[in-house]
């Protein structure tokens, strides 16, 4: 994570979009260099125990039986797991003293009511496309044929692990989910260490600590600077909530608990500290990144049966992540907007809006709130049925990892 000034952050832009005017811009644009300092190691951090794991189960040492026996049943002493296995899970199944039960709850249903525009198109969708580009995400996931090849299912997927989260995040559903995303990224960097030449002082460790702890704030920290934009107010109480709801993700997918983020001042400040210093892919580098951005463009998000509808909403997704990225990387990377996005991101703010505003009117806050619960009890579980014909989807790219070798150089 370099310090870069000028040109060299060309993130800037989306950083004063989501932080204009917040104590996290003042506080990190007044001394970068002591940000710098504390989080600028966390981009040469993976996560060992994941690691491990995935060389454990690619040279056939441990069966991925065993793993997914440990994942449901739990580790104990009742039962001889491989170390590799007692390693990975067992310090996961207890929360550290830094996370709070109640708080995690707290966030999960605090975000869970959000406006639905805010935290989709400003959370997951955004996000996707900006790790489409973002390089240390973007080179990882170019690596393999299966990923970048199965966008819908990558989308599904995700909204299937965040309903999970949402719904339960103390659930055995998002645990075991959580835990093979892990491994998804010990499969990768394992693959990148046998067969590519990787650029770390470019790009840091592959999929490293810093881009972990950025996915887990998507659903979290990360619309929150935008609500507040858009007259949305959270309480104290409700931001530190959702900090801890997104600092519990991260501990699922491998973060230590000497770095977790618990705080909303610590995670915006985070946040913004990244986006304003994180660079794009080396030129020589673009192509791989393009295979990953291309397919989110032009497939966009499942979100309905109609065709028209998702049309319509992926048009207004691409006009509010433009609008957030600024002209100059938009300009660059092709996110062109399709004229209805135009018609309806406007139409979508001032909706959103009045629903912030409704739901602090004490007779109109029930109405939000039932908007918001069908959206997760109903919209994202028939959006994964209708894509997948299940409801019950498994983060199952971990399982082709082991058998899709990444090939070739970045």
């Amino acid at each position: 994570m370099k310090v870069e000034q000028g040109a060299g952050r060309p993130w800037q832009h989306f950083a004063d979009y989501y932080y204009a005017g917040t104590p996290s811009k003042r506080r990190v644009d007044a001394d970068r260099e002591w940000y710098a300092k504390k989080w600028g190691h966390l981009t040469t951090m993976g996560d060992d125990a994941a690691d491990r794991l995935a060389v454990a189960i690619i040279d056939k040492r441990v069966a991925r039986a065993d793993f997914e026996a440990a994942l449901t049943n739990g580790v104990s002493d009742a039962v001889d797991f491989a170390p590799e296995i007692v390693e990975f899970i067992a310090p996961r199944q207890t929360l550290p003293a830094c996370l709070d039960a109640e708080a995690i709850a707290r966030g999960a249903k605090a975000y869970r009511r959000l406006p639905m525009p805010a935290w989709v198109a400003h959370g997951a969708i955004a996000g996707f496309i900006f790790g489409a580009i973002s390089p240390n995400s973007s080179m990882t996931l170019s690596l393999n044929e299966a990923i970048v090849e199965s966008t819908h299912k990558r989308y599904v997927e995700t909204a299937k692990y965040v309903h999970d989260l949402l719904v339960d995040p103390a659930g055995s559903s998002a645990f075991q989910t959580g835990c093979r995303v892990r491994l998804v990224h010990g499969f990768v960097r394992t693959e990148i260490s046998r067969h590519v030449q990787w650029n770390t002082e470019a790009y840091g460790t592959p999929i490293n600590l810093a881009p972990m702890l950025v996915a887990a704030a998507v659903e979290g920290p990360w619309a929150v600077p935008l609500l507040e934009k858009q007259g949305y107010r959270l309480t104290a109480q409700e931001k530190d909530d959702i900090a801890m709801f997104s600092a519990y993700q991260s501990f699922l997918q491998g973060v230590p608990e000497e770095e977790l983020l618990t705080t909303h001042d610590d995670y915006s400040d985070f946040l913004y500290f990244y986006l304003s210093s994180d660079s794009v892919p080396l030129p020589e580098d673009r192509p791989a990144a393009e295979k990953v951005l291309r397919p989110l463009i032009a497939n966009g998000y499942p979100i309905s049966s109609s065709q028209a509808v998702t049309d319509l909403f992926n048009a207004f997704i691409l006009a509010e992540t433009r609008r957030s990225f600024g002209p100059e990387i938009s300009r660059e990377w092709g996110i062109d907007v399709p004229a209805a996005g135009l018609v309806v991101a406007p139409i979508a703010g001032v909706l959103n809006r009045a629903l912030g505003f409704a739901r602090r009117m004490p007779l109109t806050r029930p109405l939000c709130d039932k908007l918001a619960d069908n959206m997760v009890y109903s919209t994202m579980p028939q959006m994964v049925k209708r894509v997948t014909g299940s409801s019950d989807v498994k983060f199952d790219s971990a399982a082709k990892e082991e058998r899709t070798p990444v090939g070739g150089a970045v």
